[in-house]
């Protein structure tokens, strides 16, 4: 393809919300090289307006949505079919299942644009239907960017049957350094009395995440630090099971569910911990672990791939996951051992400022981009 001045780019999802972390990454793309249109499959063009002017006041994309819940199939493909052949993308970017889908396989046929997709998490723990469904994204695609290396692991097998591995690029995801960076200042641990322990998490309530294991962990470390507290930050389809569990055992005055919270009340909320736990059975990257090791705060994590990858082997504490013995045991440790915990924070951080800047994340997207257009 013959490079322009400036590179239509189509970021589409299936939804935009301040905890999509692929769109904030394509937001901080420089305007000056790339015109910026962001298509959600979900919602209307206002409430798309609505949002980025609230989430992303300072930046100028051009949005669309296509409402696609409350469109007839037939018409919402047409709706897509018309975007496309008037706006005449150079880039389609896609991320999600079904969007990623139609929005390929359309920019495909009626366009000649680049299709890249990203590989956010273990390919190997999605269903059936959702692996054939990525499987053909992937094979549509010019080329494929995976969030760590452990997803393009999980892609292997795939690699070998169906695409050449020049295709497949391994791009971490970026972190808002500047917001983090602002929350940690105005918040302060040091004055925290030593029986005062508060453990928290962040991440939709799903089964990946398996909070009930923390929670389980948690009931056996609160009868030893009585004072201590558990929080959950964040929303999904198990809450109402969780809390029913949290009921059950008998620490619903130990365990606090925010639900979903703002960017800025999340890291506000996130600075506040003692220790940051991800119970996950499996990941692809996991964001708000790096938030966590960015915000100073001791991470425990299980011992999943990519977790010792994203965080650093060295970085953090590791328990084997599903197992809420052992996760109790490191719970405690890292709570008697909060100074040598200490130690580790600003090589962690170090190691996290290194890797996942939002800066750094554009960059190596452009290259990305810049090489599909090229070939």
């Amino acid at each position: 393809m013959k490079l322009k001045s400036k590179i239509k780019l189509f970021g589409v999802f299936n939804t935009c919300s301040e905890t999509n972390i692929p769109l904030e990454n394509f937001i901080q793309l420089d305007p000056r090289k790339f015109e910026k249109h962001i298509l959600s499959f979900r919602q209307t063009t206002k409430e798309m307006e609505n949002f980025i002017s609230r989430a992303y006041g300072d930046q100028n994309p051009k949005v669309q949505g296509l409402n696609w819940k409350n469109i007839y199939f037939p018409l919402g493909l047409l709706k897509l079919i018309t975007i496309f052949l008037r706006e005449k993308p150079d880039i389609i970017h896609v991320h999600h299942s079904f969007s990623g889908l139609v929005a390929g396989f359309l920019g495909m046929l009626f366009t000649g644009a680049g299709i890249i997709s990203t590989v956010h998490s273990n390919y190997n723990f999605y269903n059936h239907r959702q692996k054939i469904i990525f499987l053909l994204i992937y094979m549509m695609s010019d080329l494929i960017v995976c969030n760590s290396r452990n997803t393009g692991k999980s892609i292997e097998k795939l690699r070998r049957r169906f695409f050449p591995s020049g295709r497949i690029r391994v791009i971490y995801n970026g972190v808002n350094l500047r917001l983090i960076n602002s929350q940690r200042a105005s918040g302060d641990r040091s004055g925290t009395a030593r029986d005062k322990f508060s453990i928290g998490t962040v991440g939709r309530l799903v089964p990946a995440k398996d909070n009930a294991t923390l929670i389980r962990a948690f009931v056996d470390f609160n009868k030893t630090v009585p004072d201590s507290t558990l929080t959950l930050v964040g929303d999904g389809p198990l809450r109402k099971p969780l809390e029913q569990l949290v009921n059950d055992l008998n620490v619903t005055d130990k365990v606090i569910f925010r639900g979903s919270l703002s960017r800025e009340h999340t890291y506000e909320t996130l600075c506040s911990f003692d220790l940051f736990v991800v119970s996950s059975r499996w990941e692809g990257f996991c964001n708000a672990m790096v938030e966590a090791q960015l915000a100073r705060v001791p991470v425990l994590a299980s011992r999943i791939a990519p977790l010792p990858e994203v965080l650093g082997s060295d970085n953090g504490v590791f328990f084997s996951p599903g197992d809420p013995g052992d996760l109790y045991q490191k719970m405690m440790f890292c709570y008697l051992r909060r100074e040598r915990m200490e130690t580790r924070l600003r090589l962690a951080d170090d190691f996290a400022r290194n890797r996942y800047s939002l800066t750094l994340s554009a960059q190596r997207y452009e290259q990305a981009y810049l090489s599909v257009l090229a070939s």
